[in-house]
């Protein structure tokens, strides 16, 4: 029995190259069917061939995200523009709220579940027991415990209100009506070495490599494999960790570290003359501490660096610790040409939050073998990020439409924006969710109430929230249908010579 276990196992294996898996083909016949359905119902026939590949992405931002999701995908189930969507894609805050609205199966076709979602959100809760009973559970069962169990197991219930013990592969069958569902992370072990290898998704059916071309059956990912061949197998992760792992943002001590490096920019140099990891954390207590010895105590001032030196080596010390993401390495000693070697030398590897690097899922959009025509970005982050986007597709050699922005859109965005794709590149409409269609004078105020890392929402503030993501794309429905409409026409030749761009 034994040997034939082993047999078994050995005839599981990764899998090098860019095709989609068997699965997610499948799953897309059948949604691509649905979305004909809906162009003729409303008016835009065409045949299968000529459906449009539509991803409809949520970029990150905490809980802002999530709810600002709710409140975007909502509105678009109300005005009939769900089942326009192939795929959906999310980073960071937007998969807590696809995670929540996956539990139930077919759930764009319900509008009962966002209800749901909603209602657990504003009024919900789990206990510190249950809480902790999930730490130690993951304690128990995970070989690569890291920060991120932590994470998901204490701080992630607070977030969504609750604790979700089914698994990504689950989704296989059950949402056949749904926009096929990506989460996204990055590697955080290859994000400054090769950014080919960075970028790495998770579907129903498999997880990988976005454009490396590696990939593994979801089920058995966190399983240990060696030379592509599974050699023991673990237990999936659950979607609480998932959500978790999406939403890491304390993760990269790089990322948190440039962050610091602009807030500490005008302190005093003996306390800025080392800008480590340590300073990062301690800067705040530093200062006060500062206060206290020096004026408190009457202790020299020049004796603070010494004091704050022997506290920073301490401090550097215990950072070692600051481990998240952990993971058996599925590609480890595989033969891999194409990879960066660096990547197949590792037993594990440390995932972690896509939006410490691109606060968006395009790159699981961009997948060329994905073939998508137009992407609706719903964006809920702080900050430009269409200019890192393009950033990134230039250095990786990816077509990507020009972004035509000015200054006054950074500080006062529009409601919305199409970028038309040249050659390969995909239509993109970009959505920023706080904007002065839909906040008026209001604007800064809007921005300033909900921000990245606040504590949890108030029934109030997650229907004023949803509300203003509604309204996005209620004053929109027009445009959207005008796109997709564009799209169809486009990939029929029907479209007028004037209207394309060259």
């Amino acid at each position: 029995l034994t040997i034939i276990l082993y047999i078994i196992l050995h005839l599981i294996q990764n899998r090098i190259g860019h095709s989609l898996s068997e699965g997610e083909t499948k799953y897309l016949s059948g949604r691509k069917l649905s979305v004909q359905k809906w162009l003729v119902k409303n008016n835009i026939p065409c045949s299968l061939s000529e459906v449009p590949n539509i991803a409809i992405l949520g970029s990150g931002g905490g809980q802002r995200a999530m709810v600002g999701m709710l409140g975007s995908l909502s509105q678009m189930g109300e005005q009939g523009l769900l089942d326009a969507a192939l795929y959906m894609s999310g980073v960071s805050g937007s998969t807590w709220c696809m995670a929540s609205l996956y539990e139930k199966a077919n759930w764009s076709s319900d509008k009962e579940q966002i209800k749901v979602v909603v209602e657990r959100l504003g009024h919900g809760s789990v206990s510190l027991m249950e809480r902790f009973a999930q730490l130690n559970k993951y304690f128990q069962t995970n070989d690569n415990f890291s920060l991120t169990d932590v994470w998901a197991a204490l701080v992630m219930p607070e977030i969504v209100m609750k604790i979700d013990e089914s698994t990504l592969s689950n989704y296989q069958t059950c949402h056949d009506k749904d926009p096929y569902p990506i989460f996204t992370v990055t590697n955080q072990d290859c994000k400054y070495e090769c950014l080919l290898q960075t970028f790495f998704e998770l579907t129903p059916h498999e997880a990988g490599y976005t454009l490396a071309g590696a990939f593994v059956e979801t089920s058995n990912f966190g399983s240990i494999f060696n030379k592509g061949f599974l050699t023991k197998r673990k237990p999936e992760m659950d979607m609480t960790y998932l959500q978790g792992l999406c939403g890491s943002a304390l993760a990269d001590k790089e990322v948190i570290l440039e962050k610091f490096k602009e807030y500490v920019g005008g302190m005093p140099k003996y306390i800025t003359h080392r800008i480590t990891i340590a300073n990062m954390l301690f800067v705040t207590i530093n200062q006060y501490l500062l206060t206290f010895v020096v004026f408190r105590l009457g202790i020299h001032e020049a004796i603070w660096p010494f004091i704050v030196e022997n506290i920073l080596k301490f401090v550097e010390g215990w950072l070692k610790f600051w481990i998240w993401g952990t993971n058996y390495n599925y590609l480890y000693s595989v033969n891999a040409p194409h990879i960066d070697q660096r990547l197949l030398k590792r037993e594990i590897t440390h995932l972690e939050d896509a939006g410490l690097l691109v606060n968006s899922p395009y790159m699981s959009a961009l997948r060329a073998e994905r073939e998508i025509d137009l992407i609706i970005s719903f964006d809920f982050s702080e900050g430009d990020p269409m200019e890192v986007r393009t950033k990134h597709c230039n250095e990786l050699g990816i077509s990507f439409p020009a972004i035509d922005c000015t200054k006054s859109d950074n500080n006062s965005p529009k409601g919305f924006y199409v970028f038309k794709g040249v050659k390969e590149a995909p239509t993109v409409i970009h959505i920023p969710l706080f904007n002065v269609e839909n906040c008026g004078s209001e604007l800064d105020a809007y921005i300033q109430k909900y921000t990245t890392f606040q504590g949890a929402y108030s029934p109030e503030m997650i229907e004023d929230l949803m509300k203003k993501a509604g309204e996005n794309v209620l004053n929109h429905k027009e445009h959207l249908m005008e796109e997709i409409k564009a799209i169809v026409q486009q990939k029929s030749g029907t479209m007028p010579s004037s209207c394309l761009i060259a």
